[in-house]
């Protein structure tokens, strides 16, 4: 009887090693993990702020191009306000009205590629945004919820 427990102390005792060090090893992988994952986290973290850094380059960029540019065969520059005025066409009617509450200024803030941009650049990219919106958001409300609710 002492021989058969004996033996089974000495069983127990295995069980509790083999445990302790499985036990060990999981913790390791546990904190390999969380090393590697929040590395990871980390690493896109910096590459989000290196894209926004480049994009804010890019457009800064873009806005000393077009100021340093020479008038192209010396046609002088359009007075975007002169033509809307003049044109009978409802759209820049409907770009005056967004431009007036603000909506203009949030289209160009969603789509930073037109903000160093030329005068008639920004209004004619809008307006052809407005065209390709469906009939019935062509309205100051409708271009509010189309720009609130994408």
């Amino acid at each position: 009887m002492a021989v058969f427990l004996a033996v089974c102390v000495l069983f127990l005792a295995l069980v509790i090693i083999y445990l302790a060090v499985r036990l060990q090893s999981m913790i390791i992988a546990k904190d390999r993990y969380r090393h590697e994952t929040g590395s990871l986290t980390r690493t896109v973290g910096e590459l989000r702020y290196q894209l926004d850094k480049k994009t804010d380059e890019l457009i800064q960029l873009e806005s000393t191009i077009n100021s340093v540019s020479p008038p192209s065969h010396d046609v002088p520059p359009l007075d975007v306000e002169e033509l809307m005025t003049a044109s009978d066409d409802p759209v820049w009617e409907l770009v005056v009205d967004c431009r007036s509450v603000g909506l203009m200024n949030d289209w160009i803030n969603k789509n930073p590629q037109f903000r160093g941009s030329q005068a008639h650049r920004k209004y004619s990219e809008f307006a052809t945004w407005i065209l390709n919106l469906p009939e019935s958001r062509r309205s100051v409300e409708g271009v509010r919820a189309v720009l609130q609710h994408g």
